[in-house]
């Protein structure tokens, strides 16, 4: 409340707590992609960041559980597509921007509140229930998600061209220059990057119209930045990113590159949460006695997160 940003981020990730060297402890579930690879638990994390700051505010919340194992059976084809949001795993990032979203409205609207979600916050059902919700109660928070889907725009043409394509094609709002950390042993390096953006109109998917009866489009915006002349033998950088937050500019898709750039400090929780806290370590009878030590250990790892950018911001304070 007492802060000078005027944006706030809510990076939002899952991560997995491996706990397979602890088969005493009841209420674990499956990790892996069958029913038996590994046991453990998930959570999702939800981190309060500044936007032109370094600063971290804390988590204001974390979903933690554990899969049932009856999951992994078989069910009639398409029975998944004919579930509703609410009765998935990828509810959670849902629930996520509701908690960024009651965030907002607790700060009286006063500061912009962003939901930042990586490529698996792709989901209709978010971005519908955000433009709802800011429609019907005259603001709240907004979505900034990694695009997954090369979604299809309303209108003609859309079965010869989809979203990506429509955006790469248009000229270049703005270059702008960014440094890559390392990563599987490449150096780090700069990368000129070459922003496109624009409004776009999209179909709701196929199957949510065919199975739940959801029809509704979004509108939205979807902002390229794409590397020009990468080294030879690199990937080049490639960031397709949806958002609900309005751009007019180059300027503007600029700053929403920005913001979705700070995403990676969740992942440093999480980082910090194993190796630092060591949580995966933790020796206790059931999943709900260690839900309240994980609880305790999410606090903790995000005051070290905020220590930690702090010493590097401003040494010596």
């Amino acid at each position: 409340e007492g802060s000078e940003e005027q944006v706030l981020l809510v990076a939002q990730d899952t991560t997995t707590l491996n706990f397979s060297s602890r088969p005493n402890t009841k209420g674990l579930g499956p990790i892996g992609n069958k029913a038996d690879t590994g046991h453990g638990i998930f959570v999702h994390g939800s981190l309060c960041l500044g936007a032109n700051s370094w600063n971290v505010f804390g988590l204001i919340g974390a979903e933690i559980w554990a899969r049932d194992a009856a999951q992994f059976k078989a069910g009639p084809a398409g029975a998944r597509n004919r579930k509703q949001i609410e009765e998935k795993e990828r509810n959670r990032w849902l629930e996520s921007w509701r908690k960024a979203d009651g965030l907002y409205h607790r700060l009286g609207g006063r500061h912009r509140v962003v939901s930042v979600a990586d490529r698996e916050g792709d989901i209709y059902e978010a971005f519908a229930l955000c433009l709802q919700s800011k429609a019907t109660q005259g603001g709240g928070a907004d979505l900034l998600v990694r695009s997954q889907h090369n979604r299809r725009k309303t209108g003609e043409g859309e079965a010869e061209q989809g979203s990506w394509q429509h955006v790469e094609g248009l000229p270049m709002a703005v270059r702008i220059k960014i440094s890559v950390p390392r990563s599987a042993g490449k150096p780090a390096r700069c990368a000129h990057l070459e922003l496109r953006y624009a409004k776009v109109e999209l179909k709701a998917p196929a199957h949510k119209t065919k199975y739940l009866g959801l029809d509704e489009p979004l509108l939205l915006w979807l902002v390229v930045a794409k590397e020009v002349n990468p080294p030879e033998g690199v990937e080049a950088v490639c960031w397709r990113v949806w958002t609900t937050v309005e751009i007019g500019s180059g300027e503007q898709a600029q700053e929403v590159i920005g913001w979705y750039a700070k995403r990676w400090m969740i992942e440093e929780l999480h980082r910090i949460l194993k190796s630092g806290c060591k949580v995966e370590e933790r020796q206790l009878e059931s999943i709900e006695k260690l839900s309240l030590v994980l609880a305790l250990d999410l606090i903790v790892a995000s005051y070290l997160l905020g220590l930690s950018k702090a010493a590097r911001e401003q040494p010596g304070q």
